[in-house]
């Protein structure tokens, strides 16, 4: 044991000798290279409070311009905003009165198409009671000039009437029959 606490004197020793040649030498540095030293310090400490106040001058600029910038930008974007809801309401409102045409078209369609439908039954009515009024009239007439064709056919017969006699009879009631298709 006793070597290891003398040498751990010896370190000691050794160290406190180092410590004091780093302090003698750092005086000899002092002497020698104080004023050097000093104003290297000056210049150093001259230039870090140039670069602080042009550091803190560019922070200053730069918060007022990112405040003039994000003012800009709420501005542009709250006038974007406006512009898209007078957009937006003036789309709505056209969008209202297409629907409104819409509307109105459709019941128009559907009013014509009931007056159509009405109109081409009463139409097709009419035309049925013409047709069956121009059928009755043609049966009746062609039951008459049956009647007069089977009267005048007795006649003939009976009274042995020629043939020229004949043939008037038959055109004039070709031209009857004419005259009444008219």
């Amino acid at each position: 044991m006793g070597t290891k606490t003398q040498a751990k004197i010896t370190s000691v020793n050794v160290v406190k000798g180092v410590a004091d040649e780093k302090e003698k030498l750092s005086s000899i540095r002092n002497l020698l290279f104080g004023e050097e030293v000093e104003r290297l310090d000056a210049k150093i400490k001259e230039h870090y409070d140039f670069f602080n106040d042009r550091l803190n001058s560019l922070e200053k600029l730069i918060k007022s311009t990112s405040q003039k910038i994000e003012k800009e930008i709420r501005s542009a974007t709250k006038e974007i905003n406006q512009s898209l809801n007078v957009h937006n309401s003036e789309h709505l409102a056209q969008e209202d009165k297409l629907e409104q045409k819409i509307i109105d078209f459709n019941s128009r369609f559907k009013e014509f198409k009931n007056h159509t439908q009405k109109d081409l039954k009463e139409t097709h009515h009419e035309l049925d009671e013409v047709a069956k009024q121009i059928y009755n009239s043609l049966e009746k007439e062609v039951k008459k000039l049956t009647k007069k064709i089977d009267q005048t056919s007795k006649e003939l017969s009976s009274n042995k009437a020629d043939r020229k006699t004949l043939a008037c009879l038959l055109e004039s009631m070709a031209n009857n029959l004419n005259d009444s298709k008219e």
